[in-house]
């Protein structure tokens, strides 16, 4: 990671969970961290406590829903930064709505929004900017799931309805980027998609099954994905991992 430091990166999502483990490993190899989120008073918090870091931290109020935010968000980091180097695609939701067949279509809506459509638009912003450090070594990470490559029927009762759809198509929009990208050769794209993980996403939703599901004795800590995606980013630059899938022990997919 030594070749990232003094770097710009930004993480959405990143007031709790993956994102805000990420930012800290990131913080502390020297990187400029801009975190965005909607719950900004806890990134100001977390300003605090990495104040004294090699690197620095710095948070951006966005909702990631909304493509007008995005915008007013990535200007802001254009104005102050000029460029970026590193993308993190964290943001995501879940949205207990019920089954397909009579779940609430507002909730089915922001969750497309924010897990497929913001994840765009992010990546849509950051790519401008990173043609303007003018050839450096530049990183976007889309962190996706293990519901994006299959759906075990074991989950069924679960219903996550369109989570799993939004990131299969996350999967698939990687995909495209990739070959979009291919004459991009200081551009590199990855996609980290971690089984279960301990994070608030499912109480935050209020599904049933938050309980028995965040209580599991097989999960990742948020920990074990921020490491991970130091383990890419710092990977030799003419190696790209692409895709890396990360379960605890024992959990099928």
């Amino acid at each position: 990671m030594e070749r990232w430091a003094g770097k710009i990166a930004v993480v959405t999502g990143a007031s709790s969970g993956i994102g805000l483990a990420t930012v800290k490993d990131l913080v502390k190899a020297g990187v400029i961290v801009i975190g965005l989120a909607r719950r900004v008073n806890k990134m100001k918090r977390l300003e605090d406590e990495l104040q004294f870091r090699r690197g620095s931290f710095h948070s951006c109020e966005c909702d990631i829903s909304k493509l007008e935010s995005i915008k007013a968000a990535f200007k802001w980091i254009e104005e102050t930064f000029s460029k970026i180097n590193i993308l993190i695609n964290n943001a995501g939701i879940l949205k207990f709505s019920g089954i397909l067949t009579e779940g609430n279509e507002e909730g089915l809506r922001e969750l497309i929004e924010v897990n497929l459509l913001g994840n765009v638009y992010c990546t849509k912003e950051a790519y401008r900017l990173m043609r303007a450090s003018y050839g450096e070594e530049c990183h976007i990470i889309n962190i996706n799931s293990i519901l994006g490559h299959s759906i075990p029927s074991s989950l069924a009762s679960l219903t996550y309805n369109l989570y799993p759809t939004s990131k299969h198509a996350l999967k698939a929009t990687t995909e495209v980027l990739k070959q979009e990208l291919s004459n991009e050769k200081n551009i590199r794209i990855s996609s980290i998609s971690p089984g279960l993980v301990k994070t608030e996403i499912a109480h935050s939703a209020k599904h049933p099954c938050a309980d028995r599901i965040m209580g599991s004795q097989t999960i990742l800590h948020v920990e074990d994905v921020s490491r991970a995606i130091l383990f890419v980013i710092g990977s030799p630059r003419h190696v790209t991992i692409s895709e890396l899938i990360i379960t605890p022990t024992g959990q099928k997919y």
